[in-house]
Order: C-alpha cells, then structure tokens, then sequence
C-alpha cells in the first residue's frame, strides 16, 4: 500500500521475480532472529562466585606486554584483553600513567591496510598524511558516552576511533556505566564480539577508561565543545597542531557531544581519506562466531530456503520516544541532506517518506549466558547478587538488536528505515561495495562526492505515479500505532497496551480491549458482583502476575451484559443491545521501567493456555503533540486554566471536508485544546488534507481506526464497540495531561453558557462549566458532568432559493439555527407521566453525552460508555452531576426518528442559533493564512472554499433535505 523507493541489485533481480517500469511483486521475506541459545547453568554460578570475591576473572584472560621504546610511563604489566574471548601471546606495545596506575592496551595498526572501495587516488595528499604530529606526551583521545542507546554508542564508537586513526592517537574508550551505555565490548566473558581484527589494526586502549579517575583528570581545555568537536577533522593540520600543542596528553571529543557526524545528516567528518577511515572501522567490526551462527542464513533449519535474500528493517513507532512526526521529518530531511535538489522530487517524496515510516515490526529476544564482566554496568549488575534474572534480561535484549542488526548486514538485499541508526550501521557494516543492494545505503554512503551518486534509472524502483500525493493511503495520514493483536483464540483483541499513571506514585501497565477472557463472575450474599481473571501477566523476568479485569458496568448483572446480551450480531466483541465486553485488564504486580527503550513482551495466559495473548507493540503514552498542547496552555495563562481534551468518537462518511473543518474551529473556540480524532472511512484525499493542517497546528491527535488497520475490529455492523473502546483509549491517553475529557460524536455540537466567568473568557466558553463540575467534585464527590442532547431539526428543511442566497457566505453551522422545543419521546427522553409532560433525560433517556475528570489520578481507570461514565444509574447518580441546558448541552444534528415515524412536519422549532462571536471566530480561523501545513499548496481556506464549489448538497452531506411547511422556513427582511 505504501512505496518502496530502493534500487534492484543484479542478484536481487534474478533471485526473486521483480519486474521493471515501476512494479514490485516481490516476496518479502522479514527476518526476525528466533533462536536460543542454551545457558550453562555452572558456567553461570562460577562467574557469579567470581564476583563476590571481586575477582573479574582476569587471570583467565591476561597476558604479558611489551613496553613501548623510550617511554618512562611504560611497564611490563598483565592486561586484559577486551573485545574477544581468545588470548593473544603476541607482544603489543602499551602506556600506562603514573597517576591513575591503570591497566593498557595499546595496538598498532598495520601499514599496509588493504585499500577500500572509493579510496583516494595514489598521489594525493590527504590531511592525514600531510600531518606530522609532535611526539610529545601520551597522544589519547577518548570521548564521553551520551544517552543514545546501542546503535547510537556503535555509531560513537566508531566516529571516535576515526577521529584517533586521524590524529594519529590511541583512542581510551571510556567506560560502561549505566544500562544504555552498555554495548558488550568490555565484557569478553559473555562471548559476544570478535574484535580481534579490529584490535589488531587500532591503536586501542581498553582499561584506562575504566578508571573512575581518567576523565576526571582530563584538562577543561582540553574538553572539547560539541561544535568543535564536529569541527575537528574539517580543520585540518594546522588545527590539530593546535590541539596538539595544548592537549599533547589527552584530547576528550566535546564530552558527551553525541554522534560526531558532520554537516550532512550521517555522513562522516574529514576529508576522503579521513571518512574511508570510518568505512574501513566497519569493516572490522564482527559478531563471535558463537552468537552469529544464530542468524537464519546460518541456521540449518532456513538454509535454501530463501531467508538471505531480503531484509527488512523499520523501527518501530513509540520506541525510544520514536514518532510519526520524528519519521517523516527525520527521512526527509536525511533524503534532502544527501539527494541533489534536482532529483529530491523523485526521492524525497512525501509518500516515500511516509511509506517508509510505515512498515512496523517487533523482534523477539534471545537468550545467552552470563559469566565475567569487566565494564562498571555489567559489574554492578552482578556484584553482590544471588538474582542474575535483571543481567539476563539486559543480555536478551543487547543480543537480539545485535542479532537483528547482522541478520540485516547478512541478507543480499536490503530494504532499511532512513530515520534508524540500526538500518544505518546496517549499510556501514555491509559496506560500499553493496550500497546499491539497498532502498537507502546509496543515499547515504558518499565519501568522495557531497550529494549521492543515484543509480541507474533503469536499476530503480519508484512506485510513485502522478498526483499520488494527493491519495496517500490511511496507514500513511495516522499519527498513533495501535496494537490491534487477536489472542489466539480470536475471541478477544488487544487495542494496545498502555503505562497508566495511577494515584500519582506509581504507573500501573494495563490493556485495553475487548471480547472473551477466562473470567469467573461470582456473586456474593448480597447480591454484589465481582470478577476474578482465570488468565495472569507475564513480563520480562515476571511471569504469572495476577491479572485484575475491570468490565464495563450494566443496568443488570455482569453475567448478563457480558454473556447474554447481543447474540444477535454474531460477533465476539461488544455491540448494541448491551453486550459490554469492552475492558481494562491491569496488571498491578508488573513494573514499568520507563528508562528502558526496548520493552519485552506482554503475555496474558490461562493456565491451561487455551487464552493466550502477546502483545510486543509499544507501550501508549499521552502523544507528544498533545502534550504540547497542554502544556502550552499552561504556559499562556495566569493563575488556575483547566485544559479540555475532546475525544471524537470514531468518525466514518465524511468526504466534505467543510464540516470537520468548521466543527474543529467551533470546538478550539470553546475551549478544547486537542481532539483524538478516530478515522474509521474518513479517508478522502479533501478530509486529510484539512487533517494535515490541524495535525500541523499540534491540535489533533489521527487514529486510523479503519476496517484494515484494525484487523476488521471496526466495522459498521458493530459500531458501538469500537465508540466505548476508542473513548477508553483516549481517556487513558488524556490521565494526568489534561483536567477533563469531551465525549462527543461527529454530529454533536457542544454548546456552553451564553456568559463569561468575570469576564476572563467570552461567552460560550466552557470555563465556566469546568468550574461548576469542580465545585461539584469537591462538595458532592462527582467525578463527571452530564448534559443533554437537543435535536437541530432544520437540518431536514430544503431551503429555498432566497434563503439559499442568504447562506451564500454563511458557514453550515449559521444554516440551522432552530432546534426542536421540546424533546421527543421515547427518542429523546423518557415519559414519567401526564402524558410526557413529566419527562426523564438522564444519561441514555436523553441521549446525553458527558466529560469526565481526567486529570485526577486517584480516579480509578474504567471502560467509558457512551451516554454516561457506565450504564449502572445507581451508581452514576452518585458520581455524575447532571447540567442544565442554560449551563451547557449538545446540539445534535440528527434526528431520523422523525423521519422514519414521519412526524417531521408536526414537531415544534425554535429559533436557537449559535453565538455569533462564535461563528465570527470559526470564519477568521478559516480565513487566518497562519495555517501549519509544511506544503503551503493548501491552507484551510482553500480547501474549503474548493469543497464548497465541488458541493452537491449545500448543507450536511449526511442528511438529504425534504419540502418543508413555511412556519419551517426563515422569514427574509428586504
């Protein structure tokens, strides 16, 4: 559904059927490692001893070294050797200092490197080579490790070691101390580099840096600012002379400056020479041959089978604070940094970008053993601990990247994310030489030329066809991914898996879905219900923690509403006629560890495992664009403003933009300060586009709730279901971020007091109500606060061709200025007595609609029903304030009751239109050329006024008008 900009490599071409002119039917093969390898159990306790005598295991893997010619600080000390598990009897030459007195490793490199694809011709005169360094003092470089996770402290790495080739210095690689910083290099016991090679060509010292006193004892001066840092290899020899000069010891590369890539995104620093440098570091850099055997290309079982041929990588969204946004700005900006601005519409695309942010996955961990350790994280995983199940879990997750990483680096073609330093060590790590076997290594990889070399045309697939921007699929226009994983009975789906905040102290991990779960209802001897899960949690090292179910609360009992009801729609989940099998599962036992990047799975299982569910995706957090949103308000104002989020229940039918256009206006001018919008059909190329504007404006939040994206969870049959799970999603999204959420429909208009709080707000803001349902909170214990709903029955009026003239510039919402007088029963209300003339309107009797506390986090989280917080009165009636009219209702443009019982013309009107300040406000936001899209091609005046001309209907596209009496009609003044 979405584009795959890449190139065809030869071997690519013949090994799977790929035709030419833009068309790709390939097989897409994704490989996910999937092995174990088994832990000895012995091995593990022996190293476990070892540390609590503080006894790293060094003798096991030192040896003598020779002492550098001439140098008063060099002594004949044993050594650890890190980065493989092999000992070395050659001798290598070492320095030591007399302040720190710290083991050394020191490597020469060879002289004779071979040379590379793309290195400089013979004749040239590098700065490297030009460079002739003075000999005085020790001449290291280190640099400090920065909060990026494995790929980024690779990348590190490696752009460090360049810039020591460079500089003719011994690179300190400083140490491991905190769980991000781990990489496993130190740690030579747990077998997971071969770096023999890469020793063996570097100058490399692997023990200074694990003394505490090393960086605290480099010069100020000689900490280098981020931007010089960045700058250093573009300097040249005079500067580094410089640097010599006042650093002759130690140089620290701007501390904890980050990846040292230069102007362009990703591309190193120096000339050609100096960034060959880098290319030729990847090409050492090699997994052991223990743990590498662990890819599918070398498993015995995927041998032939077509495992090799193409991988596929794309991060996914969520992960390490990752984004839609962050994807799409990220790819665009890396393929505009590298592509020439005459080929950057071809390439960069918006649909290509967006494409490529699309395609998600998960990777299951591996497991491997434990034993010595030598970095201070690993040593302080394990010193002291009779528990290594945290040191397994790190182990699991460091191998499994490492292991994605090279079964990518392994495969003829492949097909990577351009905003992931892991698709990104994939190209380095499978060199220049296969840069064109790629969706995105050419792009990237260009030492001796400033923009990529493009392949031939003729070698390039582009799925890209005219004006295909303007249908870019729903997949590509939603801003959250959601779960949507079935169990494996099918009978129940996950929406997502959320870190709730709770009572302000902890965060609770839940899930959100819906259908059947082993659950045992019981009753007590008062006739009170409660549910036990027959099912447990399982996460990381936790396994089998009690579950709790929250289900959504009835007018009768639990076993009713959730077994009896709604067999009529042949379907697992939740649906009309009562069926409330939309729920919360918390699993109160697990701890969430919000500083992990990489969460493990979340598996609910029955004891006899006929339910099971995993759920890998990312952990939902409120969205980064509604966090702004909140806190900008915050920041705008004095004094106490309670933030409104409104979450829009799923909207489907819409192709007239104009109306969600005016109705996000309307509702920013109330006082909502961001809408979770839940697309279910909502996918015309005018609706997201004028999506794209607020999305820009940080105002709305798009879920693509969509048949497809749901894996057939929404459909129209079941409607209801997907409306009380898409409310409970927000909700839980909105705790903590926002004071109050609105639960509303596409159709319903909230209208607030036609007066202002002192003067602080205009009329019609919601201010007021927010201040009622506190009062309400604080005297009676109300957690929400309900309103009714009033039908706008001149929608079905067919305006004549004078009114018609009059509306010409009025926007829809000035069309249908009367409402019904009173209210209809039984569709509106319900009658008490005397003849309907004593009626009842709460909750569903008056198709009421409500917002709810969400910014209280002692307020329990629960499944949100559509007319109330539940469908148990007695309970609502104690925690539920009801509001009147004059306060605030909904305007409800429907009404089909009317029509079908064909009383339309016997109903009584009046004039109620909304406030024109409102409808004056609505217009100049509409107008307002301050809109946020990136393209400016389409403001929302535009798309509105475009919509208008393209029109067949004047009004609301979902009612058709009928000929209505004249007291049904506006009188026209002359």
């Amino acid at each position: 559904p979405w584009p795959v900009m890449g190139v065809r490599s030869n071997h690519f071409r013949t090994t799977i059927n790929t035709p030419s002119k833009g068309s790709c039917r390939c097989s897409l093969i994704v490989m996910l490692p999937s092995a174990v390898l088994l832990v000895s159990t012995s091995t593990l306790f022996i190293s476990w001893v070892a540390i609590q005598k503080n006894d790293l295991g060094r003798s096991k893997i030192t040896h003598l070294v020779k002492s550098r010619k001439k140098s008063p600080l060099v002594h004949r000390k044993p050594r650890i050797r890190a980065g493989n598990s092999s000992m070395n009897e050659q001798g290598v030459k070492s320095k030591i200092t007399d302040e720190t007195k710290t083991d050394v490793i020191v490597k020469r490199s060879r002289r004779n490197a071979h040379r590379t694809v793309g290195s400089p011709r013979e004749g040239a005169l590098p700065n490297s080579n030009i460079y002739r360094p003075s000999q005085r003092g020790k001449r290291l470089l280190t640099y400090g490790r920065f909060g990026g996770r494995l790929n980024n402290q690779l990348f590190q790495f490696i752009t460090a070691l360049q810039h020591a080739k460079v500089l003719k210095r011994t690179l300190v690689v400083p140490n491991e101390v905190r769980e991000m910083d781990w990489t496993g290099m130190f740690d030579i016991g747990f077998g997971i580099w071969d770096l023999e090679n890469l020793n063996d060509n570097y100058d490399i010292d692997w023990t200074t840096g694990l003394s505490a006193d090393f960086a605290s004892s480099i010069p100020e001066d000689c900490v280098m600012a981020p931007v010089e840092g960045r700058q250093l290899l573009n300097g040249g020899p005079n500067l580094w002379k410089e640097w010599d000069k006042k650093c002759p010891d130690v140089i620290d590369l701007g501390g904890k400056t980050g990846l040292l890539f230069c102007k362009q995104q990703h591309q190193f620093c120096g000339d050609s020479k100096a960034k060959m440098e880098a290319y030729k570091i990847y090409s050492y850099i090699k997994l052991s041959r223990s743990l590498i055997q662990h890819i599918p290309s070398k498993r015995e079982e995927f041998k032939n089978r077509g495992y090799d041929e193409l991988a596929v990588h794309a991060r996914r969204a969520g992960e390490g604070g990752y984004d839609w946004e962050m994807c799409v700005k990220g790819n665009t900006r890396t393929c505009r940094d590298h592509i020439d601005k005459l080929d950057q519409d071809k390439f960069c695309d918006e649909r290509t970008m967006k494409g490529n942010c699309a395609a998600w996955q998960d990777s299951d961990p591996l497991k491997l053993l434990e034993t010595m350790t030598v970095s201070a994280y690993a040593h302080s995983q394990l010193r002291r601990k009779k528990d290594l199940s945290t040191m397994r879990e790190k182990l699991d997750g460091l191998t499994a990247t490492l292991l994605d990483l090279f079964s990518l680096v392994d495969s003829k073609y492949f097909l990577g994310a351009y905003y992931s330093t892991l698709s990104l060590n994939a190209c380095y790590l499978r060199g220049l030489d296969r840069k064109y076997d790629s969706n995105m290594c050419w792009m990237l990889m260009h030492p001796d030329s400033e923009h990529a070399i493009l392949p031939p045309s003729q070698e390039t697939v582009n799925l890209k066809t005219p004006n295909q921007n303007d249908h870019l699929p729903a997949a590509l226009m939603s801003d959250v991914e959601h779960a949507f994983v079935r169990s494996d009975d099918k009978k129940f789906v996950a929406i997502d898996r959320y870190a709730i905040p709770y009572d302000g102290k902890k965060t609770v991990i839940g899930v959100l879905g819906d259908g059947l779960v082993p659950i045992t209802i019981e009753r007590n001897i008062n006739g009170g219900e409660s549910v036990r899960a027959d099912f447990t949690c399982s996460y990381g090292d936790i396994h089998d923690s009690p579950a709790t179910v929250i289900l959504m609360k009835g007018n009768q009992s639990f076993i009713e509403h959730y077994y009896e009801r709604g067999e009529k729609y042949k379907t697992e989940f939740s649906s009309n006629g009562d069926r409330f099998r939309t729920m919360i599962i918390l699993c109160e036992e697990l701890i969430f560890d919000k500083s992990r990047s990489r969460h493990p799975p979340l598996v609910l299982k029955s004891p006899d495992e006929k339910f099971v569910l995993t759920i890998g995706s990312a952990f939902q957090h409120p969205t980064k664009v509604a966090k702004k949103a909140a806190d900008k308000k915050k920041k705008s104002t004095v004094g106490q403003q309670r933030k409104l989020v409104h979450c829009l229940n799923p909207v489907y039918g819409l192709k007239d933009p104009r109306w969600i256009i005016e109705y996000l206006e309307y509702h920013r001018a109330i006082g909502v300060d961001h809408v979770h919008v839940y697309n279910v059909d909502m996918h015309s190329p005018e609706i997201q586009q004028a999506l794209q504007i607020f999305r820009d404006e940080n105002f709305i939040t798009r879920h693509d709730w969509s048949s497809k994206a749901s894996g057939d969870y929404t459909t129209k049959m079941t409607y209801e279901h997907a409306k009380w799970a898409a409310q409970t999603d927000c909700a839980l999204r909105s705790r903590g971020i926002f004071d109050y959420a609105l639960f509303s429909d596409i159709d319903e208009v909230a209208v607030g007091p036609n007066f202002s709080s002192e003067g602080t707000y205009p009329n019609g803001h919601l201010a007021p109500v927010f201040d009622i349902c506190d009062e309400a909170k604080k005297k009676r214990g109300k957690i929400a606060c309900s309103f009714n709903s009033n039908t706008v029955t001149s929608i079905y009026t067919k305006l004549n061709d004078e009114e018609e003239m009059v509306m010409k510039e009025k926007l829809i919402l000035e069309r249908y200025d009367r409402i019904e007088a009173k209210p209809h029963c039984p569709s509106n209300c319900k009658c008490v007595r005397d003849n309907c003339k004593v009626v009842e309107r709460k909750f569903h009797m008056g198709r009421q609609k409500y917002i709810a506390n969400v910014g209280d986090l002692t307020i329990p989280p629960r499944p949100m029903w559509t007319h109330s917080l539940a469908r148990d009165y007695d309970e609502m009636g104690k925690i539920m304030e009801v509001l009147p009219d004059e306060v605030m209702h909904v305007r409800h443009y429907q009404g089909h009751w009317y029509v079908h019982k064909d009383i339309l013309d016997s109903i009584d009107e009046i004039e109620a239109p909304l406030l024109q300040s409102l409808m004056d406000t609505v217009r100049a936001s509409i107008s307002s050329s301050k809109d946020g899209s990136r393209s400016k091609v389409f403001t929302k005046k535009i798309i509105y006024d475009n919509a208008k001309k393209a029109a067949t209907l004047p009004g609301v596209e979902w009612i058709i008008p009928v000929e209505r009496p004249e007291q049904y009609h506006r009188k026209i003044l002359v």
